[in-house]
């Protein structure tokens, strides 16, 4: 049965306490990034998920519509995501010994999932145009 809150409307889920508040999360996701830059490392996933102590599972639970401010937390780990992007498209640029290995990284979802040709939906659509002799009233 769902939890209802005092005005009659559901209670979102709340699950275990949350280590950090979006503010605190942000602020650490930046101290992280500073630190990837300051030593010359990628700011990769595992590396910043370890950093903030928590886990994969974790950061999917608290941008899940389900719990309190999952907007605010979606937005801070989107945030760390356009840096680890902007890290791989700056890296393929610069050096091209490193194009292909910063394309396959960029090719991963929580990289950006880039694609280098559209997806393939089964469908053909094909175009007849009908002109010349005979004209409209021989379409008929």
């Amino acid at each position: 049965m769902a939890r209802l809150k005092k005005d009659g409307t559901e209670a979102k889920k709340t699950g275990p306490a949350v280590r950090y508040t979006p503010e605190e999360l942000h602020a650490k996701i930046d101290e992280f990034l500073h630190d990837c830059e300051a030593n010359k490392r990628p700011p990769l996933l595992p590396q910043m998920l370890l950093y903030l102590g928590i886990s994969k599972s974790t950061m999917k639970r608290w941008c899940s519509k389900e719990m309190e401010n999952s907007d605010a937390y979606n937005e801070a780990f989107e945030y760390a995501q356009l840096h680890r992007e902007g890290y791989l498209l700056e890296r393929m640029v610069s050096d091209n010994k490193l194009a292909q290995g910063c394309l396959n990284a960029l090719k991963q979802p929580e990289n950006g999932g880039y694609v280098d040709r559209p997806a393939d939906t089964g469908e053909q659509k094909v175009t007849l145009v009908i002109a010349g002799v005979g004209g409209e009233a021989a379409a008929k």
